[in-house]
């Protein structure tokens, strides 16, 4: 792709970002007989997937149905922030999931995702566990997940979570251009956490 692609590519994933954030700051979620309050939150994040045998199919024409995957995630930098609590920090992320059908060209399936964090001050999070599914054309993945968050063992939140990803193949080296099955890949993109009613 042509550094001109690749940039008008990051400007829509990050108007995608901020519409999703300013839709989110009228919302409310009521906590049962906590205070009801509002919850908003992003970053970015970079992770790792791994693909099992025989990993993602690189012909176009061809599919490997029912794809097992696990991955690996770090956000830095990350804000969430409700009206009893807030977390800042860094947040680790482990998950599973299950592609329907994948080729080059595109993919989609479920997912269940494992985030946890603690903040240099003390503050800590968990999100676990969020669930839902994702969709990838080439490389560009979306993802929508629901769960809920607690924050500080106190501040509980049903939340959406969405993200636009890049995904980038790593092993083996060159696939599926040298007609490989993708492996493993890296990922990098943002997220928002916004409040859902479900």
């Amino acid at each position: 792709m042509s550094s001109l692609g690749s940039r008008k590519q990051a400007r829509r994933r990050r108007l995608w970002v901020l519409v999703a954030l300013a839709l989110a700051m009228p919302f409310v979620v009521s906590d049962g007989a906590k205070a009801t309050k509002y919850n908003v939150g992003g970053g970015t994040v970079h992770g790792n997937v791994v693909f099992d045998d025989p990993g993602l199919s690189a012909d176009p024409d061809t599919c490997v149905p029912n794809l097992g995957f696990n991955l690996t995630a770090v956000a830095p930098a990350v804000v969430y922030n409700t009206v009893t609590t807030g977390f800042v920090g860094d947040l680790e992320m482990t998950g599973e999931g299950v592609s329907d059908c994948g080729t080059p060209l595109g993919s989609g399936g479920t997912l269940t995702l494992h985030v946890t964090g603690t903040g240099p001050s003390g503050s800590e999070i968990v999100c676990d566990p969020l669930s839902g599914g994702f969709s990838r054309s080439a490389t560009v993945v979306s993802v929508e997940l629901f769960g809920s968050c607690t924050v500080n063992n106190y501040g509980t939140a049903l939340i959406q979570f969405l993200s636009v990803l890049q995904f980038t193949p790593t092993a083996p080296t060159g696939a599926p251009a040298n007609g490989s099955n993708i492996k493993e890949a890296v990922f990098d993109g943002e997220f928002v956490i916004v409040p859902s009613g479900s």
